[in-house]
């Protein structure tokens, strides 16, 4: 059933709307003027309209970031301007008093509203006129409307499709008409009624401001545990009026009214919801009483799935309510263990459903799968790839005969190892997790692409849509990545923090070739940023580190605990940047002579550290989602690599020891943390699930001419240099050719000398035309390969 509800101009205007009530800058809508001409438009937010006025007068705005005047009470027509955001525009309206705005000349007819580099709203937030968007000119539309018009708002009742099997709720007991109704929350502090379903009161909450459900025209409720600990305020932790930290929760609980099932029959029952949430360490339970709230048995962990920092979710969430009777008096209550950033939750129902239904845990918003520990991996690196995957019953029917099969495939559907595990029986509501296959598989050496699949097996489930799980990986010549590079366009800063790192951890299996050869790294790709399109001065160091996990906990900490150190500094460089060209966002740095020669079995972590000179500034770290794509997520391949043995839950219900893992081994996708301007080397770094770092790592050996001689003597000055730079080189023998090469901090060749018959000579190179920054000097001679790096101010 469609939701309508309508609001229209009396008069000169009329505006007459149909929608389902969910925010959309994708509906259509119609104006009609009295000399019957329509014109069609779009709606930016259907919440902020609200309100009842009469003869409202027309204001035509020629330019939309102009002073508004005699607007109090008027519909504003306003012409985009270059510079000035619709969003503004629709600020400017409301302040001067008007009860709505169309905004003429927008692109794609839709109303974007601003948020600053923490995803916090900033424009457009608290609007209380109706914002209308016109992708074509208005001024047929201003000629038609006149100077006046009446305009008056109706909210009818909100109609929604109601779920097949429905016994409760079909007549709006979930659904928040206009507040809490016989719902009951048990403070001020957390869940609350908004009639506008709003969930930006909080700092860093996300860029979606209103929950989604199909009836937030009527709102809906919202637990903002940002807003609880910051007030809003960024940087203003535990200032709020329920604040949250390290076993701190602000905690909340919503319940229902008593349901009287004793009319009613039912197979099997579910409570079904829509929700909203970003997950970064809160908990959430369904509790469940049959004896109209005297007392609450079950508690019920939902939501236990989502990762830390998540990105904004909605959802429609089904959980089987298990062993109740039509005598009982059901009531169940919603309890938020708040830790940032929020829950939102609207229209509750009880369904008559009795399936059988087990699924993979690995949605967007549920993953936990494990699969190669990079995206790319070298020919010469390849490594094992533990198995595992959480799997959940989520009918209300025993899953008995459960078994897994694990498949890997070359990219022309070759099957290449094959793998399955039995589960056996499953319950309902059961969660069969960190469970690890007895075998594992090893990455092909053949470059290409390949995938890993996951099938679940079970003759009667009925919803087998969610019994497949693909990851995709690759395995190329030289290069270690955990992104693809064009994936990689997000830029990741902590908030508030003037100093973070952000890396990525790499095994390798062979510091040699299979003939012997030693392998270097090379060569180091790393994405930066500034603030959006801001500029930043200062620097970034780079590093590499060998790292050894040494309490097996897949963190880079500065020890083990008992002072031995898990990291060894084998390379370091700063990238100096001023001023413009922090909107370089692909950085190459060529090792040269500082080349790494790597061991077998060894990490390497590689980490670039923000160091911006102001305060306010901050670097940004290019990254690629990982909700958009999972195989970007390394969080189970490291537990997997990492656990020597697994517990987890037993069928009986039970905690206990579920596998013993002979891998006791460590792997780690992309790491993060912050500090202060002098900890580099000890920060404790943690592993970041929820982006992936466009930090990349090129390994080669090297051969013939290239072969890096460090007994070659050699020295740049004056550095920094400003006209002239000298390169003093000190031969053993006299070359015939020397070829020196100048290249920039992104691997770009911006000049190249050739000299003759060189042995102790003074090579000059007049760099007066470079641009300001750090350059590697490459020097190619009949002895050898070497490098050399200088300022350039």
């Amino acid at each position: 059933m469609k939701k309508t509800y309508t609001h229209f101009f009396t008069g000169v205007l009329t505006l007459l709307l149909g929608v389902v009530c969910v925010q959309s800058v994708d509906a259509q809508y119609t104006i009609t003027t009295t000399d019957g001409t329509q014109y069609p438009i779009f709606i930016g937010d259907p919440g902020q309209f609200e309100g009842v006025a009469t003869a409202a007068t027309i204001e035509l705005a020629s330019s939309s970031c102009s002073a508004m005047t005699n607007s109090n009470g008027s519909i504003v027509i306003a012409d985009l301007d270059t510079g000035c955001s619709a969003a503004r525009t629709a600020e400017l309206a409301n302040d001067v008093g008007a009860i709505a705005v169309i905004i003429c000349g927008t692109t794609d007819n839709s109303i974007g509203f601003e948020t600053d580099a923490n995803g916090s709203v900033v424009a457009g937030s608290n609007l209380n006129l109706g914002v209308f968007a016109m992708g074509a000119d208005c001024a047929d539309l201003k000629v038609s409307a006149g100077t006046e018009a009446t305009l008056e708002l109706l909210v009818p009742e909100c109609d929604v499709m109601l779920p097949e099997g429905v016994i409760w709720g079909a007549n709006g007991e979930g659904e928040f008409d206009g507040g809490l109704g016989d719902w009951t929350i048990d403070n001020d502090n957390g869940f609350r009624y908004d009639v506008k379903g709003k969930l930006d009161r909080g700092a860093y909450n996300s860029t979606v401001n209103q929950i989604g459900s199909p009836t937030l025209c009527n709102g809906a409720v919202v637990a903002d545990s940002s807003f609880g600990d910051n007030a809003g305020e960024p940087g203003n932790f535990l200032s709020g009026n329920c604040p949250a930290d390290n076993n701190i929760f602000c905690e909340t609980r919503l319940t229902s009214p008593v349901i009287d099932l004793s009319t009613t029959t039912f197979d099997g029952l579910f409570l079904q919801f829509f929700q909203a949430l970003r997950q970064f360490n809160s908990e959430y339970y369904l509790l469940v009483s049959k004896d109209g709230g005297a007392t609450f048995e079950d508690t019920i962990a939902i939501n236990s799935g989502f990762e830390t920092n998540s990105n904004h979710i909605q959802e429609i969430v089904s959980v089987p309510l298990l062993n109740i009777d039509p005598d009982d008096q059901l009531q169940f209550r919603l309890w938020y263990r708040g830790y940032y950033y929020y829950w939102a939750v609207d229209d509750f129902f009880l369904v008559n459903r009795q399936i059988g239904d087990v699924r993979l845990n690995t949605d967007a918003g549920n993953f936990f799968a494990s699969h190669a520990a990079n995206w790319e991996t070298p020919s010469s690196q390849a490594d094992i790839i533990p198995l595992l995957v959480d799997v959940e019953n989520i009918g209300n029917l025993d899953a008995e005969g459960v078994s897994l099969t694990a498949t890997l495939l070359n990219e022309a559907g070759v099957t290449l190892d094959e793998a399955s595990l039995d589960y056996g029986l499953i319950t309902p509501g059961f969660v069969d997790q960190n469970r690890l296959f007895d075998e594992t598989f090893t990455m092909p050496t053949d470059i290409g692409s390949y995938r890993l699949v996951y099938t679940l097996n079970w003759e009667e489930d009925e919803e087998p849509l969610n019994n497949s799980y693909t990851s995709n990986f690759k395995v190329g010549d030289n290069v270690f990545s955990k992104c693809e590079a064009a994936d990689a366009t997000a830029r990741i800063a902590f908030p508030d923090q003037q100093y973070f790192s952000l890396g990525a951890g790499y095994h390798v299996a062979n510091g040699t070739t299979a003939a012997g050869t030693q392998l270097y790294i090379e060569k180091l790709r790393l994405g930066i940023s500034g603030n959006a399109a801001d500029a930043v001065s200062g620097s970034v160091n780079v590093s590499v580190y060998e790292w050894n996990d040494l309490n097996i906990n897949a963190d880079v900490d500065a020890d083990d605990g008992v002072g031995i150190p898990e990291r060894v500094k084998v390379y370091e460089t700063s990238i100096l940047v001023f001023g413009p060209d922090t909107g370089l966002e692909d950085y190459i740095i060529e090792l040269g002579a500082d080349r790494v020669a790597l061991k077998d079995n060894q990490n390497y972590i590689v980490v670039m550290h923000g160091l911006p000179l102001a305060a306010t500034d901050q670097y940004r770290f290019m990254a690629a989602d990982s909700g958009a794509n999972p195989d970007y997520n390394f969080a189970a391949t490291a537990f997997a690599f990492g656990q020597g043995s697994v517990d987890g839950n037993l069928p009986d219900g039970s905690l206990g020891t579920i596998t013993d893992n002979p891998l006791n081994m460590s792997r780690i996708g992309t790491i993060g943390g912050t500090g202060t301007a002098d900890d580099n080397d000890t920060r404790r770094l943690f592993q970041v699930n929820n982006f992936a770092a466009l930090c990349e790592m090129h390994i080669s050996s090297l051969t013939g001419t290239e072969d890096i001689n460090e007994d070659i003597a050699v020295s740049v000055f004056p550095n920094p240099a400003s006209n002239n730079v000298f390169v003093d080189l000190a031969l053993e023998n006299v070359s015939d050719n020397v070829n020196l090469q100048v290249v920039d901090i992104q691997g770009r060749v911006v000049m190249t000398q050739n000299f003759t018959n060189v042995k102790t000579d003074k090579l000059q190179l007049n760099v007066a035309n470079l641009n300001t920054g750090v350059y590697v000097i490459n020097i190619r001679t009949e002895e050898g390969f070497t490098s050399a790096r200088f300022v350039k101010n």
